[in-house]
């Protein structure tokens, strides 16, 4: 925004790439789960108690896990190693809480 409160064209090139449409949403959200079911690392999601809530098709091969196990059993330190482990309760789910994301190789 300018110094009067008006759009400036970085804002409104910006907006432009935000979704409008729950369409848009949608196939947003297609593109992703695609990437993530594709890619040949590991990707998980877990809740705030460390139990995985999702593994992609990589992640499950390199644990030897089928299609068809419920990962919801697994925790986060259940399937890294302890250093890993540690990094993640020290660095990764603080971070996580303060800021809703967290990057990181583990």
């Amino acid at each position: 925004m300018s110094a009067t409160g008006e759009p400036t064209t970085a804002d409104s090139s910006a907006l432009e790439r935000i979704p409008a449409t729950t369409t848009e949403l949608e196939e947003a959200r297609e593109r992703l789960w695609t990437i993530m079911a594709a890619t040949p690392d590991l990707v998980c999601f877990s809740d705030s108690q460390g139990r995985i809530l999702y593994m992609n098709a990589a992640g499950r091969r390199m644990l030897g896990l089928s299609a068809e196990e419920d990962v919801t059993q697994l925790f986060g330190p259940d399937i890294q190693a302890r250093w890993a482990a540690a990094l993640v309760i020290r660095e990764g789910l603080p971070t996580a809480l303060r800021e809703g994301v967290w990057r990181g190789n583990s």
